[in-house]
């Protein structure tokens, strides 16, 4: 298809055809506009986004609380998804004071010395951290409170609270309950009465009760406060539905007709090996859950949930095992060491120089290697094949590895052969005389002499050239702030 004219006479002329209002298709009499006098000073209505609430002035009705409002109107912190006819509520704030650190994980770090030591290359340090930070599975998070205050942290999940009243929350769907605490259910008298209808709740699909009943509202906080903590009660309030029919009345009081009670398994005798566990002693259950919590707190809240000033929590961990202000903490503290890692990197130098990689400086940019780039007093001293390799990083600064291989190994170079050139090579790179980055880039240390080269015409080459890398230490380069200028 093409949008020239058919050289037969056959293309299709569209000028008789209108498609416009009636008021457009009358051609004789075309209206004139050269009395027509601009109003500078007319307001324009306002148009908004889409997404953004449409009209913000002029005659729309969206702005009137039309489908597409996201305004607030009574205040609250939350903005209406019309789509779902539901709430969302805004993110907590972090808490004033507390702050965030990201620590890549030990066996990230072991892996990531050995094979730097094992390659023989040489990495930005920054594109390190980025490396780290890709995955949430590489780093753990730091979440630290201020002077003064603590954390409560469960020692068993990593979950951190700023309250106790949080931890104990916490506690009902901890794995910690099990450890202290055995279920016994036993048979109770059923509810009675007539009932047409009954609450459920469409997550965890367990029964509260008829809305009218005395035991309903007690239901609704329990259920709540041991599942749905991390919600506020008003979102978890619109989870709830209304089941009509008897099937759904029958369900609801055949659960009523068993209690859940507790028992402590420190007073519980030991199990017998083949042998059916006995019944519980009716004396030593714990009947209502403020009872269990009361029990909780005098017993074993002290072992579970410790005080600490800093509580060091996976990257990727659940919502539900944090505080709402801590769980933005940590979600501002990653985003901001993506912007830029320039804490990690200072922290990964100290790491990386603890497990035998060097960390030096070249052109002000950190880098991490298996040597700091070395002087070596003179070419000669040096056997064949090293000799012939430095040569060409002398020739050839700043090319690729393969143009080496290339342009050194002979034709005809047997499997041997080649594999003592590759550990010629490498032990230049280990004593830091030639440097090998990621990419594959050679380049030989600008420290290096000749005998060709009098140590008089090398004079000003080192007045220009900065301070030996060799003479820093991970201590001196955590004075500076990190930058990759």
């Amino acid at each position: 298809m093409s949008n020239s004219s058919d050289n037969n006479g056959n293309s299709l002329d569209l000028s008789g055809l209108s498609f416009g209002p009636a008021w457009v298709r009358d051609e004789a009499k075309p209206k004139d506009y050269s009395s027509y006098e601009a109003k500078e000073d007319r307001p324009r209505p306002k148009r908004g986004g889409r997404n953004n609430g449409g009209f913000q002035g002029g005659g729309n009705n969206r702005d009137r609380g039309g489908r597409n409002d996201r305004r607030p109107r009574d205040g609250k912190n939350f903005r209406r998804d019309d789509r779902r006819g539901e709430r969302r509520f805004e993110p907590v704030a972090a808490p004033e004071g507390f702050t965030g650190e990201v620590m890549p994980i030990e066996e990230g770090l072991d892996r990531l010395a050995k094979q730097i030591l094992q390659t023989a290359r040489t990495y930005s340090v920054f594109q390190l951290a980025r490396l780290v930070l890709q995955s949430r599975e590489r780093f753990n998070v730091g979440l630290k409170a201020p002077k003064g205050q603590k954390l409560f942290r469960n020692n068993v999940t990593s979950a951190s609270f700023l309250t106790k009243e949080e931890a104990m929350a916490d506690f009902w769907t901890s794995e910690a309950k099990p450890k202290y605490y055995q279920e016994v259910k036993k048979e109770v008298e059923a509810p009675s009465g007539n009932f047409t209808k009954v609450a459920k709740c469409s997550k965890s699909g367990v029964y509260v009760g008829p809305p009218n009943h005395h035991s309903y509202q007690s239901k609704l906080r329990e259920l709540h406060r041991e599942r749905f903590s991390f919600l506020p009660f008003e979102s978890f309030q619109r989870q709830v539905i209304v089941e009509e029919g008897e099937e759904s009345v029958n369900a609801w009081i055949e659960q009523e007709k068993f209690q859940t009670y507790y028992a402590p398994v420190s007073e519980l005798p030991a199990p017998v090996e083949g042998e059916e566990a006995p019944e519980v002693d009716e004396n030593l259950l714990i009947k209502t859950r403020a009872e269990l919590e009361r029990h909780f707190l005098d017993n074993y809240f002290a072992q579970v949930y410790k005080q600490v000033p800093i509580s060091w929590v996976p990257s990727s961990i659940n919502k539900k095992l944090l505080s709402p202000g801590l769980f933005t903490l940590l979600k501002d503290t990653i985003s901001e060491e993506r912007r830029y890692p320039g804490k990690l990197a200072s922290l990964m130098c100290r790491q990386l120089s603890g497990r035998s990689v060097a960390v030096f400086k070249i052109n002000k940019k950190l880098n991490a290697g298996p040597s700091r780039p070395h002087v070596l007093p003179a070419i000669e001293t040096l056997s064949d094949k090293p000799k012939v390799l430095l040569q060409w990083a002398l020739d050839n600064d700043g090319k690729g590895v393969d143009e080496l291989w290339k342009d050194v190994l002979p034709a005809d170079v047997s499997e041997d052969d080649k594999a003592s050139w590759f550990h010629d090579f490498k032990w230049l790179l280990t004593q830091g005389f030639v440097t090998l980055f990621e990419d594959g880039q050679v380049f030989y240390s600008k420290k290096v002499e000749t005998n060709e080269q009098p140590k008089k015409a090398e004079a000003p080459a080192k007045e220009e050239t900065e301070p030996a890398p060799a003479a820093e230490t991970p201590e001196a380069l955590e004075e500076e702030t990190p930058s990759e200028e």
